[in-house]
């Protein structure tokens, strides 16, 4: 998040008036397959189905360092499945990325946020 954020206001030259940051209120849910594919399920996901699959799959949740975010990771047949999801500290870091570059435009949204369009299409 910071480096795009960098790139946009230091590289570009954007006002910080200009992005918008947002976090998610959903998981997304990826699956990599053993040819190194990757598929986005395309399910609503919610904290809770992160916790059902942790439970059933025996697998807890992690942090990753490199995206700042939590993830639970597992193995589903013959391909590695992976939900990334955000927590209170994830949001943590990002309202302090927005706090530090002075960006004023923050908001959540929720699952069916993401089809809606803006603009036409």
């Amino acid at each position: 998040m910071g480096d795009i954020l960098s790139y946009a206001l230091d590289d570009l030259g954007l006002s910080t008036d200009k992005p918008f940051m947002g976090a998610p209120f959903f998981c997304q849910e990826w699956i990599f397959t053993l040819s190194g594919g990757a598929f986005l399920v395309n399910e609503e996901r919610t904290y809770g189905n992160v916790v059902e699959i942790s439970d059933f799959f025996g697998s807890a949740p992690a942090w990753s360092d490199d995206v700042a975010s939590p993830c639970l990771a597992y193995q589903r047949d013959v391909a590695n499945q992976v939900i990334w999801f955000e927590d209170a500290c994830s949001v943590t870091a990002l309202l302090a990325v927005a706090q530090q570059r002075d960006v004023g435009a923050l908001a959540g949204w929720p699952w069916a946020a993401k089809t809606l369009r803006f603009g036409p299409s």
